[in-house]
């Protein structure tokens, strides 16, 4: 990816995504230094391609400060994606000096044209105050635009924002993740369809919708699910968003997704509240935000789930987000280790070392070090499991299969194994 396009990702904590920005230049993918040629006599759509030349250093050496006259020219004669990428400029100091207010003015002149990545933006310096007074249904508004033009991180940041049901947020859209093969339907559907016994409680209903899942009759686990859920279970409302996530019994819904796991989370389950710090890490179903990936990870640890304490003792390691702090990284790796997760405590073991160098800068440091000590290629990254939140059969019968190897003392199996997703126990 061009590090322009990376750079996008990075503006009011921006879901103007990589492939907004990618959309928006393609139009420029043929020019090269000799469009520059053209400077006075330029349409504002060449003006724009001109800029991406310097930006980019397509033929020319890569200059930002020489792309904004030239993005701001074709915004200023009304080109929409010039309009949005001006707005950026202002909001990472691109070449200018940083101006959120000039951002957002940027933002909202191209979010007005109907430029779906800059509603969005537009809707994150809402909510997060920068450059606008701090507004959630201001930022709700914008997000509900970009929704309507087709951004697709803009329905996860809406109910994100402020927990509105699903079906809020994306309306149609709903409809259109269902299958061709309409086999899939939603659990509210499917419950209509069940004749639970009455007066169960949630309890028993969770533990029915367990037993469904773990036959594989997904589609009535999650009618199930649905039904505890609404009763106030919070584990039955993060298995059923682990369902949206995956989509099995319903259709592949990450909004919803996202919406139920959020819902889990802050009522305490560990599993969800993990899982939220995937999407946030990954960027696919939210933009990319370390710092709230790691609070997500953080609280999952702080309730005791091993994969959280993975996570967190990983990055006092290596300090992506947290402050580098070897003993803090031991000490949680140990707490993930003390329950049975054998990679945590290897990790743990390699890091109390003296022999150990003294910090590594990134899992994959760490990975390398130990593929160098026992010849194998470790892959360290978690294992993005539900832990606490619903069922990972395979997750779990991996890491159980890695944990045996280490307690046999069979270190270099552990590390065949990890580096195996097929190996079970």
């Amino acid at each position: 990816m061009r590090l322009f396009t990376v750079i996008l990702i990075l503006a009011c904590s921006p879901a103007l995504r990589a492939q907004q920005a990618d959309k928006d230049f393609q139009v420029c993918q043929n020019a090269g230094a000799e469009i520059t040629h053209q400077v006075g006599t330029a349409s504002p759509q060449q003006e724009f391609c001109i800029g991406e030349v310097y930006a980019f250093g397509r033929g020319v050496p890569r200059d930002m400060s020489a792309s904004v006259p030239h993005f701001r020219s074709a915004a200023d004669r009304g080109y929409v994606p010039a309009q949005a990428t001006v707005g950026l400029q202002y909001a990472l100091g691109l070449g200018v000096p940083q101006n959120w207010t000039e951002a957002v003015k940027w933002y909202r002149k191209a979010a007005d044209a109907g430029h779906a990545g800059a509603a969005a933006n537009l809707g994150q310096c809402y909510q997060n105050g920068t450059g606008v007074p701090k507004d959630r249904n201001e930022a709700a508004k914008w997000y509900r635009i970009a929704i309507d033009h087709g951004d697709p991180h803009a329905p996860g940041l809406l109910v994100a924002l402020n927990g509105a049901g699903p079906s809020q947020a994306v309306g149609s859209l709903q409809r259109a993740s269902t299958p061709a093969s309409g086999k899939a339907v939603y659990a509210e559907e499917t419950l209509a369809r069940m004749n639970l016994p009455p007066n169960m409680t949630a309890q028993q209903i969770w533990e029915m919708a367990a037993s469904l899942d773990l036959r594989k009759r997904f589609a009535e686990a999650a009618g199930a699910f649905l039904k505890c859920s609404d009763m106030g279970n919070m584990r039955c409302t993060s298995s059923l968003g682990h369902m949206y996530d995956k989509g099995e019994g319903v259709p592949l819904d990450r909004t919803r997704a996202v919406w139920y796991l959020t819902r889990a989370a802050n009522g305490g389950n560990r599993g969800a509240q993990y899982q939220l710090g995937v999407y946030w890490e990954e960027g696919e179903v939210l933009p990319r935000d370390m710092k709230k990936a790691m609070e997500w990870y953080m609280k999952s640890a702080q309730l005791g789930l091993p994969e959280g304490e993975l996570r967190v003792g990983l990055d006092y390691e290596v300090g992506e987000v947290l402050p580098h702090n070897r003993p803090l990284a031991i000490e949680w790796l140990n707490k993930a280790g003390a329950q049975g997760d054998g990679m945590s405590a290897e990790i743990a073991r390699l890091l109390s070392n003296p022999k150990t160098p003294a910090r590594f800068r990134d899992i994959d440091e760490i990975s390398a070090y130990y593929a160098k000590l026992f010849q194998q290629q470790v892959a360290l990254h978690s294992v993005h499991a539900s832990g606490g939140g619903g069922f990972n059969g395979a997750a779990y019968g991996h890491n159980n299969a890695v944990s045996a190897y280490y307690a046999a003392g069979n270190p270099a199996g552990a590390a065949t194994c990890a580096a195996t997703p097929s190996c079970r126990h």
